[in-house]
């Protein structure tokens, strides 16, 4: 009979320790990422609604009625006015409450919590993200989450992730110059020289202002503008064949570049035409596309099943998907989400998280 050491020689590395986690969970061992008695996070995630159970809340639900109507109650307005939730958030008195339960909860007895009720509360909470924002498709959405605490550590493991990736040192990652700094300086860190800045503000901002107001819809969704999302792809297009036509770069060369786009741009506020130059990208130089969505979650009417791609060809869609739930979503801080359902991404860029822990190499969801 052969050993759990020869069992797991047998089979390649990058699943060895899923592997060894089933095994041992047959010998009364670990159940799931860094829990002896939570089921695995994967399998609570696949089950349909049916076979699915709604894990209990450890703690007394508490009277929420009154804190709905005075949902910010907290706000300090002494000196400060909020004017919106867009630059840190600002999270609801019921949110507040709960994650105040939890932590009590948490601390009154940490070997409870952690491995006997965080796993799966943490599957039922993606779960619930997914039924939120997800109209069609549901089973496969599920399939297409990763809890992160906030878009720019989600950021941090998908541009570190394709810059792993790049062994050649060949693959560049095209950025706006109206997207968000901190994405600038993530792309210039992990990829140095091959960080390329696409220029907006100067030469192509002033033509998405000339255009009238009245002509965009109230939501400002260029997607379904012709003469904005044109302006997106002229700008786009001259920095792609400037590196071509100054031979740094050929057309077949760009092929598994990333291009990071902001679907709501921090400073300026501008809804960018993610489908439109996700497709043009694809098609045009087979790149992988990114959208930065920490601002969308309900201040955009989003539906992840309708802009992911899954990387079938002909598919239109969005490769990696990430947003924030601190911002117009008022969740307390801490909890954000990344959607990919392109199975071979998940296994390249995305295999690493930004921070490596128990759940490396447990599948996309752990």
């Amino acid at each position: 009979m052969a050993t759990m050491r020869q069992k797991l020689f047998s089979i390649p590395i990058s699943q060895r320790s899923a592997t060894a986690r089933r095994i041992l969970s047959t010998n009364a061992g670990y159940k799931s990422i860094g829990s002896f008695h939570s089921e695995n996070v994967e399998d609570l995630m696949r089950l349909s609604d049916v076979d699915y159970n709604i894990p209990d809340l450890p703690f007394k639900q508490e009277d929420n009625s009154k804190q709905f109507i005075e949902c910010y109650s907290h706000l300090d307005r002494s000196e400060f006015s909020f004017v919106n939730h867009g630059a840190f958030g600002l999270a609801l008195d019921v949110g507040l409450s709960r994650a105040h339960s939890w932590r009590l909860f948490m601390e009154s007895q940490p070997l409870r919590y952690f491995d006997r009720y965080l796993l799966n509360h943490l599957a039922h909470s993606a779960r619930c993200l997914v039924d939120f924002l997800t109209n069609e498709k549901k089973d496969k959405m599920r399939e297409s989450i990763a809890l992160i605490s906030n878009v720019t550590s989600g950021m941090n493991a998908v541009i570190g992730g394709h810059a792993r990736c790049n062994e050649n040192n060949d693959k560049k990652v095209f950025y706006f110059d109206i997207g968000y700094g901190s994405n600038k300086k993530m792309c210039q860190t992990y990829h140095g020289e091959n960080a390329i800045e696409i220029p907006f503000e100067q030469d192509f901002l002033p033509l998405l202002q000339s255009i009238p107001q009245n002509s965009i819809s109230s939501r400002g969704e260029n997607d379904s503008h012709p003469q904005s999302a044109d302006v997106f792809l002229s700008a786009f297009d001259a920095s792609v064949c400037k590196l071509i036509n100054e031979g740094k770069d050929s057309k077949s060369s760009l092929t598994g570049s990333l291009l990071i786009l902001d679907h709501i741009t921090s400073n300026t506020a501008i809804h960018t035409p993610i489908k439109t130059l996700s497709k043009y990208a694809r098609e045009e130089y087979d790149m992988v596309t990114v959208v930065d969505g920490a601002h969308s979650l309900l201040s955009l009417p989003l539906d992840i099943s309708n802009i992911l791609s899954d990387g079938n060809d002909g598919q239109e869609g969005i490769d990696i998907y990430l947003t924030n739930c601190h911002k117009w979503f008022s969740a307390p801080r801490g909890a954000a989400a990344l959607f990919c359902s392109n199975t071979h991404i998940q296994e390249t860029i995305l295999r690493q998280p930004a921070v490596v822990s128990h759940g490396v190499n447990d599948g996309f969801m752990s």
